[in-house]
């Protein structure tokens, strides 16, 4: 293929790219997020977005009332002439480099409703080029730690914090406690990922899904905490955490996971607690049930030892099939490693 060629197949996927909006209304592009719940997303066109750029709350469509709930990935990416946005309160996210290499922008509004913030939303703008040292919010997520944390640091997010931004702590290894108050409701994936300073973690209730890689890379993370709202663990979410001794599961119904979120090794060796009464829920599950140990919060590790001289796994004082079913597959997995 020739320079020719190349140059005219990289021209018609720009020219494809700025046509990909749904819809222009005064001089700002949306894709239709929902047509039913009459959503909207701010999203990039053929003409670069200049000035100060005010977003609104609602569009008219139709004659319907569209709602603007979403700034989409690349939306303002390297608008040089962009110098700063008014971000309305009926926005929740804003994604991944959003306004990545406006060099112009130095003022950008941030309302209290956004809990989500994409990676590199801000990066190579003016605005984050101001920012001191230190946690970086945009509104009220941390969108980053600007510099590298001090060793040994305590970090405190500030109150009323909504939401961590994607690789918002990524490699701050100098962290050894983060506290995550209860207002907040969203983590993006990496968000505390190669963090190799921090023992331990408490995540709040509220928070629904623990991203990929979350915590990958977190070498001296012995002690998990999560919510009993946690429905979702993703990819790679516990993987590298070769120092993980204890899971806290507050969740009853065991909660959607992916074969990737904690490592092989990891299974075999850290403790799962689980809420009382929900031991055979998390036994029978096809994921959950491939840790060695989990033992109802409130109990020890030796109680659980006890179980297995007694033959009674679930505690409930008879011997049943199900209990003899676990046994087998205990023993048969202890075999497996004494092989090794």
């Amino acid at each position: 293929m020739n320079n020719r060629h190349t140059l005219l197949i990289l021209l018609s996927v720009s020219s494809l790219l700025a046509e990909a909006h749904d819809l222009t209304s005064n001089g700002i592009y949306y894709d239709i997020l929902d047509d039913t719940r009459h959503t909207l997303s701010v999203t990039f066109g053929e003409k670069n977005y200049t000035g100060a750029v005010s977003i609104p709350a609602t569009v008219i469509l139709g004659g319907d009332t569209y709602n603007v709930i979403a700034i989409g990935d690349w939306a303002f990416h390297a608008c040089g002439g962009l110098t700063s946005v008014t971000i309305p309160t009926s926005v929740t996210a804003i994604g991944n480099y959003a306004f990545a290499d406006c060099a112009r922008l130095t003022d950008i509004t941030v309302p209290a409703s956004v809990t989500t913030i994409g990676g590199g939303a801000f990066s190579g703008t003016a605005w984050l080029n101001k920012q001191g040292y230190g946690p970086v919010y945009a509104g009220n997520v941390l969108y980053s730690y600007k510099g590298a944390a001090p060793v040994g640091i305590t970090l405190q997010l500030k109150a009323g914090a909504t939401g961590i931004a994607t690789a918002a702590l990524s490699k701050q290894s100098g962290i050894a406690n983060i506290t995550v108050p209860a207002t907040v409701k969203a983590i993006g994936e990496e968000a505390l990922m190669d963090c190799k300073g921090i023992t331990d973690i408490v995540l709040p209730e509220g928070i629904t899904t623990l991203p990929a890689l979350n915590f990958y890379g977190c070498s001296n993370l012995t002690s998990a905490v999560l919510p009993e709202t946690i429905t979702r663990i993703n990819d790679y979410a516990f993987s590298q955490c070769t120092q993980l001794e204890e899971v806290v599961l507050l969740r009853g119904t065991p909660p959607t996971v992916t074969q990737t979120a904690f490592d092989e090794e990891t299974r075999k060796t850290v403790i799962l607690r689980v809420p009382m009464g929900s031991l055979n829920r998390y036994r029978n599950h096809p994921y959950w049930n491939t840790f060695s140990y989990i033992v109802e919060i409130g109990g020890t590790i030796d109680d659980f030892y006890d179980k297995l001289k007694r033959g009674d796994m679930d505690g409930d004082g008879i011997i049943s099939v199900s209990d003899i079913t676990e046994l087998i597959r205990f023993y048969l997995e202890e075999v497996g490693r004494a092989l090794k």
